[in-house]
């Protein structure tokens, strides 16, 4: 087996659970607000969310278009959670003041998924050195991921960086900060089109972490294909 010094995690839903922190921070939200809310509202707030995200194009990160707007579309999804929700029931109160309070109670820490924890830091403890590459905004993923930055090298986000993975800009610069090549790092990940086929392109190892038994992509091929984290214990020396 290959010996990695790079370990490079995706973070939102290889690492942490997104949905399971957006709901946490829009019950505080609407507890701050006074927006009244039980657990199907919440669900139905995720919903909404799910839906701008996919009507933004952010789904689509091949895209070039998507790729130079992601940031700003980020936003708009959020914006267009709340347009769609407070329409619903006629509150009145500004959308991007709601926003804006959804994405500071998005820094708190995350709920992580099984292994997680356990998995980074007995890597950790073998003498890897073990960074995250995430699309999304840089103060949201640390403030997450808070827990676990003791055993982390460094968190590289797409704001920072100003491009987004699958780009190979995002690679590139990543691999620049750390003054290593392709070959001296393994991609783990959830998503065949950010994470894997990003990878791909620069000619860097993946593993493809798979919790939802997803359909494979003939033409996007990770190096290792787990179901969870625990067993890079295993693939790992």
């Amino acid at each position: 087996m290959k010996k990695y010094k790079y370990l490079i995690f995706d973070a939102d839903y290889t690492l942490v659970n997104y949905k399971q922190d957006e709901i946490a921070a829009l019950r505080r939200l609407y507890d701050e607000i006074g927006y009244p809310y039980d657990d199907e509202v919440l669900e139905r707030s995720h919903h909404f969310s799910e839906k701008a995200w996919a009507d933004a194009g952010l789904y689509e990160v091949h895209r070039e278009d998507i790729q130079r707007e992601y940031h700003n579309l980020y936003w708009t999804h959020v914006d267009d959670l709340f347009k769609m929700e407070f329409a619903l029931t006629g509150f009145a109160y500004d959308v991007k003041q709601a926003s804006k309070k959804l994405m500071q109670n998005l820094t708190a820490d995350g709920h992580f998924l099984p292994n997680a924890k356990e998995t980074v830091q007995a890597l950790y403890a073998r003498g890897y050195k073990i960074c995250v590459a995430t699309n999304g905004l840089i103060d949201m993923q640390t403030g997450r991921l808070r827990l676990i930055l003791p055993y982390i090298e460094k968190l590289f986000a797409s704001e920072a960086l100003g491009t987004i993975k699958p780009n190979r800009a995002f690679y590139e610069k990543m691999f620049a900060e750390l003054q290593t090549t392709a070959d001296e790092c393994l991609m783990i990940g959830d998503s065949l089109y950010s994470d894997i086929a990003g990878a791909n392109g620069v000619g860097m190892d993946s593993c493809w972490f798979d919790t939802r038994k997803l359909e494979e992509d003939e033409n996007i091929r990770p190096t290792f294909h787990i179901a969870d984290l625990s067993e890079l214990l295993t693939l790992l020396p």
